[in-house]
């Protein structure tokens, strides 16, 4: 099925983001981090991209957090946690261009409402409508705006949610890395030190999160396979253990479980 809806490709790619080095002195990131994070970040959108051309209502953000079609979400749940943080920002940047986030019992839940929507706070299907009214494949008069969602960019770029943007990304990478291969008992980063693979690593759990434990699990088989004196435990690979993580790099990620992984993994290999 094709869907339609507006969409900003936006201009600030996390590389650009200027706060690195104080994250860095206070202990929030590390330079590998960093590395990791501005190359897998360059196989996703600017930190004020914003696109609602597929099933959810629309996304936005470095990590393209959704909003789903029932208002829900990891946008909805990172812009709660922003208010908690920011409340006086959270107004500034969100309330004063009609955004606002109920916690309700599914979780977060964003809502709308400007001239447009008659004042109405919409939220659910009657924000995906509105949303993606007008930019259907039979509209015309391109390009147009979206005013809802240019106030969305607007606020991706304010730079203490560039900052949430940056250390949510970090956070991610953490737990993904905190991840254990399908029966196995080493978390992830004692299989992967490298930048590239903890950067793969990172690329799959943003796009496919449920598939990272059952691929790795594939691709160590494989590696194993090939090397029937190999111990379950990496720890345990000695002086040869940089060769074999080099070898599971090869096998892991171009047959990720994921959308385009070979593609990806080219352009991760070629950044690091």
């Amino acid at each position: 099925m094709t869907y339609y809806g507006p969409v900003y490709h936006g201009t600030k790619k996390l590389n650009r983001f200027s706060g690195w080095d104080d994250l860095i002195s206070k202990g929030k990131a590390t330079s590998d981090e960093k590395a990791i994070v501005i190359a897998m970040s360059s196989n996703e959108g600017a930190m004020d991209a914003v696109q609602a051309w597929d099933w959810q209502t629309f996304s936005a953000g470095a990590m393209q957090k959704t909003v789903t079609p029932e208002g829900y979400g990891e946008l909805p749940k990172q812009i709660s946690e922003f208010k908690l943080e920011n409340r006086v920002l959270f107004s500034e940047i969100f309330a004063k261009c009609g955004w606002s986030i109920r916690q309700e019992s599914n979780g977060a839940r964003i809502y709308y409402s400007s001239g447009e929507t008659e004042n109405e706070e919409i939220t659910g299907n009657a924000l995906y409508e509105f949303i993606k009214k007008g930019f259907g494949q039979t509209d015309s008069g391109f390009p147009k705006k979206s005013e809802a969602l240019a106030s969305i960019a607007s606020a991706m770029l304010h730079e203490e949610f560039q900052k949430k943007q940056v250390v949510d990304f970090i956070a991610r990478m953490r737990v993904a890395l905190s991840k254990s291969p399908l029966g196995y008992a080493n978390p992830v980063s004692d299989f992967f030190q490298s930048r590239l693979g903890r950067a793969l690593v990172l690329d799959h759990d943003v796009n496919a999160p449920a598939n990272v434990s059952r691929s790795l699990k594939s691709a160590i088989d494989v590696l194993r396979s090939r090397h029937p004196e190999l111990s379950l435990d990496p720890s345990q690979w000695g002086d040869s253990r940089l060769k074999y993580e080099e070898e599971l790099i090869t096998i892991y990620g171009p047959a990720r479980n994921m959308n385009s992984p070979s593609e990806r993994y080219s352009h991760l290999r070629g950044l690091l």
